[in-house]
């Protein structure tokens, strides 16, 4: 065995210096003992700060990723990665953003660069010469925040039952889809706060309403290998906060949470779900069952 083929399972260096960026820019991308990571780095003696954009992150200013300088004027940065994931990124120099085209935006993939190809340019086809197409992911991973959602519910309570029908406006405070590895089920986690409003079937608002506020965190249990995908992921989580029913009083109530999420992408999410509904205020005469359909759209 050669000193190259025994040291090919544990170390891999590419270095990308892509067209589309500055020629003061470039990208390396390494793996060592399994550990993949990405440096980025910036030349430019006049800059007073550089920052990193990632798509993932809608390339806000807000969440530059920061870049330190080094003697030589050279700023740099490095995240720790995994095979099978793909970056559009773009740089903030000074407050500016460079590459500011859909055409421009810098683009590393990580499977190409350890096998020492460059990143095809964005919005040409890949073409994959004498080897085995590399597996890639539906989707990459996101993570988004503040973002509003709908949903429509059903709540049958043990009352004589009486159903209530309404929904919910849910105020996402952080949501994020995830994989430590490229074969790997995803990790949804979603923490929220929402505001409930139900009335009686059959009658007013008036008559009789069922308000609810509470703050929930949603999280998916699926951790074994099989493939990476942006649907049918399912979920548990909990919802605490205050209820008041007309003529009934009001309490704080809790709600344990199971379902499944149909799609997750960075734009859209929709969920279907079911809850156990306890209250402190009547818990004999309302226990109830809560069924939902959660509509999330990225503003």
């Amino acid at each position: 065995m050669t000193t190259t083929s025994f040291l090919r399972p544990f170390v891999f260096t590419a270095i990308l210096f892509m067209a589309s960026l500055p020629l003061s820019a470039a990208v390396t991308v390494t793996e060592l003992g399994g550990k993949v990571q990405v440096t980025w780095r910036y030349q430019d003696s006049k800059a007073k700060s550089v920052g990193l954009l990632l798509s993932t992150m809608g390339f806000n200013p807000e969440t530059a990723i920061p870049m330190t300088k080094d003697a030589k004027d050279n700023w740099s940065v490095t995240l720790d990665s995994r095979r099978g994931q793909v970056y559009k990124f773009q740089y903030l120099v000074d407050g500016v953003v460079t590459l500011d085209s859909d055409e421009e935006k810098g683009a590393v993939d990580v499977d190409f660069a350890l096998r020492g190809t460059p990143t095809p340019p964005i919005g040409e086809p890949v073409i994959y010469e004498n080897e085995t197409k590399p597996s890639m992911k539906i989707n990459t991973s996101f993570f988004k925040q503040f973002d509003p959602a709908l949903s429509g519910s059903l709540l049958s309570v043990s009352d004589s039952g009486v159903l209530f029908m309404g929904g919910e406006f849910q105020l996402v405070l952080a949501e994020f889809l995830f994989t430590k590895l490229s074969n790997e089920h995803p990790r949804y986690m979603k923490a929220f706060f929402d505001v409930g409003l139900y009335t009686q079937s059959g009658l007013t608002l008036a008559q009789s309403s069922l308000i609810t506020w509470a703050f929930g965190f949603l999280a998916s249990f699926e951790s074994q290998k099989g493939g990476y995908r942006n649907y049918f992921i399912p979920y548990y989580g909990a919802k605490v906060g205050g209820v008041s029913i007309t003529n009934k009083g009001s309490g704080f109530y809790l709600e344990p949470l199971v379902g499944i999420s149909l799609i997750q992408t960075e734009a859209v999410s929709l969920n279907i779900g079911a809850g156990l509904f306890l209250n402190t205020f009547d818990l004999a005469g309302y226990l109830g069952v809560r069924s939902s359909l959660s509509l999330g759209i990225n503003l």
